[in-house]
Formats: structure tokens, C-alpha cells, sequence
């Protein structure tokens, strides 16, 4: 109970930390918008005024001006203003669309954080009490996550989602880590060839348990028979045979057992790791692997009790 309430406690100041990291997020993306609204504010006031002075500079050298000449200058410098004021409005409102779209793909990337970050805290409920052991891992996972994906908002978030171990059955092809790490599946055709190899390995241990058997019947065992003396009833000498059964532990045949027995072992573990991964087809695979490795191998078994059998 102890362990229960600390790794409830333990989840509940993760998701606090958390929330506190997206709201510190959501307040430093809205300083960066204002801040690049009002630069974009002020260098588009700067060049209106600009262009106003010029304009103002040449209205007056126009208006200094006699004769046609005048005209002409006055009519150039309003032709220039009036392409001027279309830049200037173009501008503008191309500095306005580039500030939309900022601001829409920040809201994008925040929404998107928060939805990973809310389904992962809720799949930390559905799986109920989490170990102290595993409760900081955790912490430490998204602590981290949060941190890159903070510094990073730009690149979409990807680095936000993190893979957890599965509790129940499920079918799916995306992050499914199949026995080492580095070892990761995330498309169907990876899927394929992962189910492909279970299922292999599953018929090469029933073929495995088969092959033991016959090794132990044909060299472990060496029988010897002895013929001896026996007096019989009305005085006669009867002879009586004997028949000796005898083991060696140092023997090539128990040594080629014994490394058999290893990879045997090995193999069983494998099958039953690939299993505890709960995902339907690699389950599947290991099942149907079984069950095709006994119907090819297991009609030739002489023995019924199994002594080589290890769960898997």
C-alpha cells in the first residue's frame, strides 16, 4: 500500500511539473509573437515615414518649380507616392500574413504538446499504480522530452511522444520494441519480418526439444549384459544374465546435451519475452510457430512426459 500511495503521489507531481512546463511554454511563444508583431510594427512605421518625407521633399521641390516643367515634376512625384503607397500596403499586409501564419503554427505545435503530453498521463492512469522504479524513469523521460520539445517547438513536436510498455493485448505496428533496444518496429513490413522470425524460432524449439530426445536415447545410455553362475533347484548350474545400465558425465555425448540444454533454454526465454511484449502478432507467430514445430516434429516423440519442456 505504502509503494501504491508514493507512486500515485510520485505520477500526480509528474503531471503537475508538466503542466507547468506547457503553461511556461504557452507564455514564452506568446512573448516571441508580440515581440516580432511589434518589430514588424515599428520598421513598417519607419519606412511610412520614410516615404512620406521623400515625398514631402519632392512635393516641395515641385512646388518651387515655374512653367511646364513644374507640372511635369509635380505629376512624377505623384505618380512615385501613389507607388509608393501600394509597396507600403503591400507591404504591410504581407508582414501581417507572415505574423498569422507564425502564430497559427504555434498554437499547431502547443496543441499538438498537449495532446501527447494529456494522452500520456492518461494511459498512466488506465495502467493503474506505477513502481517507484519506474514512476522516476518516467519523470526523468519527461522531464527531458519536454525540455527538447521546448527548445524545439518549431520542428513540430516530434520528439514529444515516447514509447511505454504495454499492460494488455493490442495490434499495432508503431514502437514496438522486440527483445534489445535498438531492435524497434514502426511498419507494417518490419512487422511481417519480426512475425516471420518468431514464428521460425518457435519451430526450430520444438524441433530443438525433439532432437534432444533422440540424442539422449541413442548415445546417453550404454547397456552392458553379464552372464553369471546361478545353482539351480535339483543341483544344476544355471546361467543367468545381467544387464548393466551405465551413465558418464564426462562423456561427449552429455557434454553436447549439456550446450543443446543451454541454447534450449535461451531460446524458451526468447519465445516468452516476445510473448510478454503483448502484442497480437508477434503472439500469434509464437503460437503458430508451436503449434506447426509439434505437428512436424513431436509425431516421432517415444516418451510420454516431456522431462526437456521450459515454459516459454
Amino acid at each position: 500500500m505504502a509503494s501504491q500511495s508514493q507512486g500515485i503521489q510520485q505520477l500526480l507531481q509528474a503531471e503537475k511539473r508538466a503542466a507547468e512546463k506547457v503553461a511556461e511554454a504557452r507564455k514564452r511563444k506568446n512573448r516571441r509573437l508580440k515581440q516580432a508583431k511589434e518589430e514588424a510594427q515599428a520598421e513598417i512605421e519607419q519606412y511610412r515615414l520614410q516615404r512620406e518625407k521623400e515625398f514631402k521633399t519632392k512635393e516641395a521641390a515641385a512646388l518651387g518649380s515655374h512653367g511646364n516643367s513644374a507640372v511635369e515634376v509635380d505629376k512624377e512625384t505623384l505618380d512615385k507616392m501613389s507607388r509608393i503607397q501600394n509597396s507600403y500596403q503591400q507591404n504591410r499586409e504581407a508582414v501581417l500574413g507572415n505574423l498569422l501564419k507564425m502564430r497559427r503554427k504555434s498554437e499547431r505545435d502547443l496543441v499538438y504538446e498537449t495532446r501527447e503530453m494529456d494522452h500520456s498521463m492518461h494511459h498512466g492512469h488506465v495502467q493503474g499504480t506505477t513502481p517507484p522504479a519506474m514512476t522516476g524513469r518516467m519523470d526523468h523521460t519527461m522531464d527531458h522530452t519536454m525540455d527538447h520539445t521546448m527548445d524545439h517547438g518549431d520542428h513540430g513536436g516530434a520528439g514529444g511522444s515516447h514509447m511505454m510498455m504495454q499492460m494488455t493485448f493490442y495490434f499495432g505496428c508503431k514502437n514496438v520494441e522486440l527483445l534489445f533496444a535498438g531492435l524497434v518496429i514502426n511498419t507494417p513490413g518490419e512487422m511481417a519480418g519480426a512475425c516471420i522470425g518468431v514464428f521460425l524460432l518457435a519451430v526450430f524449439y520444438e524441433g530443438l526439444k525433439i532432437g534432444r530426445e533422440f540424442l539422449l536415447r541413442r548415445n546417453q545410455v550404454n547397456v552392458r549384459y553379464n552372464s553369471m553362475p546361478v545353482p539351480g533347484a535339483d543341483g544344476t548350474v544355471l546361467m543367468e544374465t545381467h544387464k548393466t545400465v551405465g551413465q558418464r558425465m564426462l562423456s561427449l555425448p552429455h557434454a553436447l546435451q549439456t550446450v543443446l540444454h543451454i541454447i534450449q533454454v535461451v531460446v524458451s526465454y526468447f519465445l516468452m519475452l516476445v510473448f510478454m511484449t503483448y502484442n497480437g502478432y508477434l503472439c500469434i507467430a509464437v503460437a503458430a510457430g508451436a503449434g506447426v514445430g509439434y505437428f512436424l516434429f513431436s509425431w516421432k516423440k517415444a516418451v510420454v512426459v516431456d522431462i526437456t519442456e521450459h515454459c516459454h
